[in-house]
């Protein structure tokens, strides 16, 4: 069940003294729920195991970075992963590494229980997953029916290949919570070798691998094409990827609603250069050059990273892009002195004439996530000042977060926030958890990553990462108490629905609620894939009862160039503060389902 057992839909009271993570609550057996705060499930009259997902309460009291947030280290990863992604309707990570750097086992695939604290090994527990090829610079996709989905990677059979993770709760389908892999086109496999590709979710349920090479470089070269899964015929050729070739991996892709047109769309950017297209990759408009210093790119792997910012009924759904950080070279003189890029640029890609807006971050930053947190601001965190993405290719690392608010005034937008001791490099992540952390992990800056004190082109000494970090974002930090969700009329959503859903409102403002939904995709190379944040229409609220609880209702997404369907982290905030997040199901389970791939 979504969010898991527990009080009300799992989640533990939302007053707890001396709040810290779940995982210093100490064993079952040495403290109660009263003394600690924690939340456990008795067996035979005895204190027995910790009832997921029963965090305590995050909000840090007295925390000199009251407003910015504050990072945490919370243990060891099972791998210094290059990618991560979550398993909806669980607290669980997907936690994937490249298969020739010395694994600590042979697996190279993990999911972590985010729920569940391993006191032995100091790290979240976790379940060792297996993969017949190496998914080193893969795309990733979670599918609308919660599937994870795994396309291409590092070189041979796994140019081709298609993974999905069969989860073992899921009727109807092969039961073995594994992969399942396939290589073979044009049964199941792509139809053209990705290394370095990205995935966007379509508003009818299939997904589209953008871009790549056809193998390492030298002697793979661009991959210019677009394909679906489940097939829809041949591969498109895009010009956009031709014209941006050496500059191009892991383009930014998101899918648009149109609201002038009344039509979907989808807006790539490579390099430099942007363009709109309708939902069959056709060419609507090219978008104007972008500002950019001398040399400077912004896609792998001169990193930066571009996103949709938050979308909301207030102006119709109107869809904004940012493209933030990357790094500069001149084509064949890539140097891990050369400056990465201290800006970010905006542009509003449906509305014919727009331009780029510039505005500058304090840092200057190549290889940077860019995370949406259920507030609608951005924790940016993770890469370097100098240098671009490769091993041993960057120096000084960015070690203080950002707080990015897209809706203050243009100037005032950046907050510097805490500041960390762990270098995250090359094939480092930043991912939302449910609770409303965002978890840090990876950084694999050298070739061998059994050898981690090897040392770069330049001297530097960075070593291969496996400590785990969360950030408390600053509605974790401010102390304002969260609101608590307890329950909701119906977690599967078709567009345009209304939804009622019961919570306390701590402010007792009422007008200061209001519901969101957000995906934060797959995540590898400072590339988080279809993720995005709604702002839901509040039809009203009704209360307080008896118990201080309210009803607030609302209305789902619209359609699904808005919210293409998917499974999606449902939060209610009072104000800026959010609830825990709660998985819903929003546009049924569209899509790639067994039957589509029949070579598997």
């Amino acid at each position: 069940m979504p969010g898991g057992p527990g009080v009300g839909l799992g989640f533990c009271p939302a007053v707890l003294p001396d709040p810290v993570a779940r995982a210093d609550c100490g064993a079952a057996s040495e403290t109660t729920c009263a003394a600690r705060g924690c939340c456990w499930s008795p067996v035979d009259g005895e204190l027995g195991a910790a009832v997921p997902p029963c965090f305590r309460d995050t909000t840090v009291k007295n925390n000199n970075k009251g407003g910015v947030g504050a990072y945490q280290k919370i243990g060891f990863a099972p791998a210094a992963g290059l990618a991560t992604q979550l398993v909806p309707g669980y607290n669980q990570v997907l936690l994937l590494e490249r298969e020739f750097n010395g694994a600590q086992n042979g697996t190279h695939i993990y999911v972590l229980d985010t729920d569940n604290y391993d006191f032995e090994r100091d790290g979240f527990a976790y379940k060792p997953l297996t993969s017949k090829t190496d998914v080193f610079c893969h795309a990733g996709h979670v599918m609308p029916d919660g599937r994870a989905l795994s396309v291409g990677g590092w070189t041979g059979e796994a140019l081709r290949a298609v993974r999905i993770l069969d989860r073992c709760d899921m009727a109807g389908y092969p039961g073995q919570c594994n992969f399942r892999e396939n290589q073979n086109a044009p049964n199941g496999a792509l139809q053209r070798p990705r290394w370095y590709p990205s995935t966007l979710g379509m508003p009818d349920g299939s997904v589209a691998v953008i871009g790549g090479a056809t193998d390492i470089v030298p002697p793979g070269v661009n991959e210019p094409t677009i394909e679906f899964l489940p097939s829809k015929g041949g591969t498109l050729r895009n010009q956009l990827l031709v014209d941006s070739d050496g500059a191009n991996l892991y383009p930014g892709a998101h899918v648009l609603w149109d609201n002038a047109q009344q039509a979907g769309r989808v807006f790539l950017f490579g390099g430099t250069i942007g363009a709109l297209y309708d939902l069959n990759f056709n060419l609507v408009r090219n978008m104007p050059g972008s500002p950019v210093a001398p040399g400077g790119q912004r896609s792998y792997p001169l990193a930066g990273t571009t996103v949709l910012l938050p979308l909301s009924p207030e102006n119709d759904y109107l869809p904004e892009i940012a493209a933030c950080g990357g790094g500069t070279a001149v084509m064949g003189n890539f140097q891990p002195t050369n400056p990465a890029l201290n800006d970010c640029i905006r542009i509003l890609p449906t509305i014919e004439g727009s331009i780029w807006v510039q505005e500058f971050m304090p840092y200057a930053r190549v290889m940077p996530d860019m995370v949406v947190l259920p507030d609608g601001k951005y924790l940016i965190v993770n890469g370097a000042q100098q240098g671009y993405s490769g091993f041993g290719t960057a120096i000084n690392p960015a070690y203080t977060a950002l707080i990015y608010d897209p809706k203050a005034p243009l100037g005032q937008r950046f907050t510097e926030g805490d500041t960390t001791d762990v270098a995250r490099l090359y094939h480092s992540e930043a991912l939302l958890l449910p609770d409303g952390r965002v978890l840090i992990s990876g950084s694999t800056p050298n070739s061998n990553s059994n050898d981690p004190d090897v040392p770069g082109p330049t001297g530097a000494v960075f070593p291969t990462e496996y400590h785990l970090e969360v950030y408390l974002p600053p509605y974790l930090t401010s102390g304002a108490p969260r609101p608590v969700f307890a329950g909701i009329s119906t977690a599967a959503w078709g567009y345009g629905q209304p939804v009622t859903m019961r919570t306390s409102v701590p402010s007792g403002n009422l007008n200061a609620l209001r519901a969101v939904v957000l995906t934060n995709g797959a995540v590898t190379h400072a590339t988080h894939m279809s993720q995005r944040h709604v702002t839901m229409v509040t039809q009203g609220v009704t209360g307080p009862d008896a118990e201080g609880f309210v009803n607030l209702t609302v209305t789902a997404c619209p359609r699904a160039e808005v919210c293409p369907p998917g499974w999606y982290l449902l939060y209610v905030l009072d104000g800026e503060t959010p609830s825990m997040g709660q998985w819903v199901q929003i546009g049924g389970d569209a899509g790639l389902g067994p039957g589509n791939f029949p070579g598997f």
